[in-house]
């Protein structure tokens, strides 16, 4: 089974080819808002607020780099979004999985494996799912080149957005 690659990296790789990629869907450039920390990650404890703050720093760390290198555009946020909670939850279980220790006693005493173990997993399994969806994986890092501040694409995807140019050119 193979994968469609975006047209982005087709054009970046040199492998673009009219005929084969122009009736592709291409999303018009716009900034990622950021979600509402708050309601996607609610509560009143130290754990929680953590998450929150886990997860914007991870978004403003992430955002402004998909959005030049990869095209990303507000359309497709919610992949980037789920990448950010997943993370930030899997951060908090790793926290109360070393606050809690790797076994527990059971129910007659023995010890057994603590059950935050599986949860910590699902979360591997969906970080993984969603870093190789958003072109985050070390493999797919290797294929992608950073385009120059006169490429006239980049300038049109980067236009109205200080904070993001600044970023990108601190790269």
């Amino acid at each position: 089974m193979s994968t469609t690659r975006p047209i982005a990296d087709h054009m970046r790789s040199g492998t673009f080819r009219a005929d084969r990629h122009a009736d592709k869907v291409t999303l018009p450039p716009a900034a990622l808002i950021e979600p509402d920390w708050d309601d996607l990650l609610p509560g009143d404890s130290d754990e929680s607020a953590k998450a929150r703050s886990d997860a914007a720093a991870l978004w403003a760390r992430t955002a402004p780099v998909l959005m030049i290198s990869a095209g990303l555009t507000d359309a497709q946020r919610e992949a980037l979004s789920m990448f950010c909670v997943a993370v930030a939850s899997y951060w908090s279980v790793t926290r109360e999985l070393s606050r809690t220790g790797n076994l527990l006693r059971g129910r007659t005493g023995e010890l057994v494996k603590n059950p935050l173990h599986t949860v910590r997993t699902m979360y591997v399994n969906e970080v993984t799912t969603l870093r190789k969806e958003l072109g985050l994986s070390p493999a797919a890092a290797a294929r992608i080149t950073r385009p120059s501040a006169d490429d006239e694409d980049y300038a049109d995807a980067a236009a109205g957005s200080a904070d993001v140019l600044r970023l990108v050119s601190d790269l």
